[in-house]
């Protein structure tokens, strides 16, 4: 595969300087070149900069012509020029304004309960009991730094003689959260979208009244508290 890399390197090569060649060997007439400028100038200043086909095309009808057929823009054929067609979606594009409620904010108080063992396989329902949770801010973990609520026993320890204190203690792979909020009728008939915006190393699973409704770097599925 090198070798023949190698020589496609080197007939691209031959083909350019041949090429440049021919164009030395022939030049175009002073008449040409400074219609080419005066074609390439005006694509410059009118249109999106000189292509080959717009070139040739003003050649073909002529620079008058072609400053008449953008005077009238309904007279050209665009289906096939993307690159108007992405400009004008990108500056005709409407946008509704609207107003956006945070729901629950950074820093407001939370139920959690430490990945030690499996919770209630009712947990993530709306009328479950977390009274008996521990509760704090968010961001809830450790090791970030921004953490309201840390929880410094999540971190595994292994034996260590000089801290007896924390010897084989075993830490926890994973926290469940809970915030309760409501919304009226009213506010249910207004909504037009919820939003979930979370931190989060390494993953999560995000349910609403008991369904998921988003998910990251964690399999579909029940997942246990200890994977």
């Amino acid at each position: 595969m090198k070798q023949k890399g190698s020589h496609l390197s080197l007939a691209t090569v031959i083909v350019v300087v041949g090429l440049y060649s021919s164009c030395v060997a022939a030049p175009a007439s002073p008449l040409i070149q400074d219609e080419s400028n005066r074609i390439g100038h005006l694509l410059n200043r009118i249109a999106y900069g000189p292509s080959l086909a717009d070139r040739q095309h003003v050649r073909d009808i002529g620079i008058e012509a072609y400053i008449e057929e953008q005077l009238h823009p309904d007279t050209i054929d665009e289906q096939s020029n993307n690159a108007l067609q992405d400009r004008e979606d990108a500056l005709f594009e409407t946008i509704i304004p609207y107003q956006e409620n945070a729901l629950i904010r950074i820093g407001e108080s939370w139920h959690y309960l430490k990945g030690t063992a499996e919770p209630s396989a009712q947990w993530n329902q709306m009328g479950f009991d977390d009274s008996g949770w521990s509760e704090g801010p968010t961001g809830i973990g450790y090791g970030d730094g921004d953490d309201q609520t840390v929880l410094a026993d999540m971190r595994r320890l292994e034996d260590n003689p000089d801290t007896p204190e924390d010897e084989s203690r075993p830490g926890y792979v994973s926290v469940y959260t809970r915030r309760r909020f409501d919304l009226s009728a009213e506010s249910l008939a207004a909504l037009n979208q919820l939003i979930l915006r979370i931190d989060y190393d390494d993953g999560f699973k995000a349910f609403l009244n008991g369904t998921e409704v988003a998910r990251g770097n964690v399999p579909a599925g029940f997942v246990a508290f200890d994977r």
